[in-house]
């Protein structure tokens, strides 16, 4: 199995999930197929989900290499009955899901705060934000009702904290989603029951070609991450390593931050 950049990030984490089984969702393509591939090789069985199936069946096909077992459902995560079906098929193959990564989400177009309209804004929150939640709730409940201690892992952003200009709509979405972390956080522990995130700075990604220059330049290590690198930290906050954290924010951006 083979993912994007420089070099494997396996031998660190291999084993540290041997037993769990996590729901990825947005796998198909770019961070949300770096961190299903690293929790693959760090001992996770997976069930991914997305929208569209070709993408999905190529991770999947990499993860079945690696001798993980491996679901793939197609739902949108802003309806909740369709990721109620996609969670009940996937324990049909899986006893136990104790792992999820909140992935799925878009970025939407960039331009002034004055020039978004009511669907470009809706089509960002409902996704990101609504559609998150949503995910959350269902698995939350899943594992409250059957005493599951599980491990919920939220793709923020730098810009849950950063103001970058001309996405007004996706970076309130990230600061929802930075929020939500620590309230499910609080709400959820007495369930033992664990919520963290992630804010990925400049990745590695098809869709970041044409702001290399500046993104590097804004980095500190003057490089973009690559997916395995936030996918690595997804481990870890998956995994007993990290058993006394939760409501906690990890930004992996390469210095991206101390700007």
């Amino acid at each position: 199995m083979r993912r994007t950049g420089a070099r494997a990030l396996t031998d660190g984490i291999a084993g540290l999930l041997r037993g769990s089984a996590a729901l990825v969702t947005g796998a198909g393509r770019g961070i949300g197929r770096g961190i299903a591939l690293e929790l693959a090789e760090a001992g996770a069985d997976l069930a991914l989900l997305s929208r569209t199936p070709g993408e999905l069946d190529q991770v999947a096909a990499e993860v079945r290499a690696a001798g993980r077992k491996v679901t793939t459902g197609i739902a949108d995560i802003r309806d909740p009955t369709a990721v109620e079906e996609a969670l009940r098929r996937a324990r049909e193959t899986h006893a136990v899901i104790d792992v999820l990564v909140n992935n799925a989400g878009i970025q939407g177009e960039f331009m002034k705060f004055w020039e978004y309209d009511e669907e470009g804004y809706r089509a960002t929150v409902d996704t990101n934000l609504t559609g998150t939640f949503i995910v959350s709730q269902l698995v939350a409940r899943y594992w409250r009702d059957r005493g599951i201690a599980g491990r919920m892992v939220n793709i923020a952003s730098v810009e849950s904290e950063i103001a970058y200009p001309d996405q007004a709509p996706y970076a309130a979405t990230k600061g929802g989603i930075l929020t939500m972390t620590k309230v499910l956080a609080r709400e959820l522990a007495r369930h033992g029951i664990r919520v963290n995130a992630i804010g990925p700075g400049p990745i590695e990604t098809p869709l970041s070609e044409q702001f290399r220059e500046l993104s590097e330049a804004g980095t500190a290590m003057h490089r973009l991450g690559d997916v395995a690198e936030v996918g690595s930290v997804a481990v870890f906050l998956c995994s007993r390593m990290s058993s006394y954290m939760t409501g906690t924010v990890v930004y992996v951006d390469g210095g991206y931050m101390l700007k």
